[in-house]
């Protein structure tokens, strides 16, 4: 029992996940690609918040999947399925380089050189039309002939695969290293915990899980420029989905995402110009009420409601 319910949000999500397309038409299934996409960019976000690091600069780890699974498609042939995790390798491999300049340092160098890499990437890509067409962009055939289902089916794997990555995270000894991290670095460095080192690991399985959803991206939409791909909305979007769902939690980002894109959705068909607005005013609302964010304050509710019961028990024994 204490296993199942260890693992619960994850066995609810892989159900809803794969009964979902049966039930779905094609607009249905746009939107359930949308979410998950949104989930694993929010959970991959949230694994480099488990250490106290904070990027600002994630859309360049999204370009450059995006980019490196476009690229070796379009101009070597390689098929999608393959040239999605290299997209994904890719990123990590270029954050280990970023992050041995910069985790080494304390406060906000991070997120700000995470910010430059990113709009560099961007004006990088921009001006190297021979190696990645400039700002006319990168066209792939759509993933399965634009079969949706198809496409659904993968992007759900990735998105259950970085799930899966932090469930395996939170029950394993790099738990207690990065929230010991997190906490205090210094009492860490005591413990003999190399700091450097665990932030390079998580940093690295941010970036890839990142990346895989950028490497998904191109052969989904058939057609990627740079200000898409490494645009700031992908870095904000991001932080949203997991602050909204709650941080340091496995389905805080699945569940932000979930409930965010719907609710974008619903209001951008029923309220067309003043849903931006609406939508703004429920995030503030949420982070200003729901600091822990839709996960982390149902686990609050849940610790006060055992502890409760605890002491009654308690008190009734005695």
């Amino acid at each position: 029992m204490a296993l199942l319910r260890r693992y619960a949000g994850l066995i609810i999500f892989a159900v809803v996940m794969l009964l979902f397309p049966f039930f779905a038409d094609d607009y249905s299934l746009h939107i359930g690609v949308t979410i998950l996409m949104a989930a694993a960019l929010g959970a991959s976000w949230n694994l480099l918040t488990l250490t106290g690091q904070l990027s600002l600069g994630h859309a360049a780890f999204y370009g450059l999947g995006a980019y490196t699974a476009a690229l070796l498609t379009s101009k070597l042939g390689t098929p999608p399925l393959l040239a999605i995790p290299i997209g994904g390798l890719v990123a990590a491999a270029s954050s280990l380089v970023i992050g041995s300049i910069t985790l080494r340092m304390r406060g906000i160098y991070l997120a700000i050189t995470t910010l430059a890499f990113a709009e560099a990437l961007r004006v990088a890509t921009i001006n190297l039309p021979s190696i990645t067409n400039g700002a006319v962009g990168v066209t792939v055939n759509a993933l399965f002939d634009g079969e949706k289902a198809g496409a659904y089916f993968v992007m759900a794997a990735i998105a259950f695969l970085i799930a899966l990555g932090t469930q395996w995270i939170f029950q394993s000894p790099l738990h207690f290293a990065f929230t010991a991290i997190r906490e205090n670095q210094e009492a860490a460095a005591m413990l003999g915990i190399d700091l450097t080192r665990y932030k390079l690991l998580a940093f690295g399985l941010s970036a890839f899980g990142t990346g895989l959803v950028g490497g998904f991206y191109p052969y989904y939409v058939t057609y990627i420029v740079p200000d898409n791909v490494f645009g700031m909305h992908i870095s904000v979007t991001a932080q949203v989905y997991a602050l909204f769902g709650g941080l340091y939690t496995v389905m805080g980002p699945v569940v932000g995402a979930g409930v965010l894109e719907v609710m974008n959705e619903f209001l951008r068909q029923h309220l067309e110009q003043a849903s931006l607005l609406v939508y703004g005013v429920v995030l503030v609302a949420t982070i200003v009420f729901f600091p822990g964010g839709i996960v982390g304050s149902l686990k609050q509710l849940w610790r006060r409601r055992e502890a409760k019961r605890a002491h009654v028990k308690t008190t009734e024994s005695l």
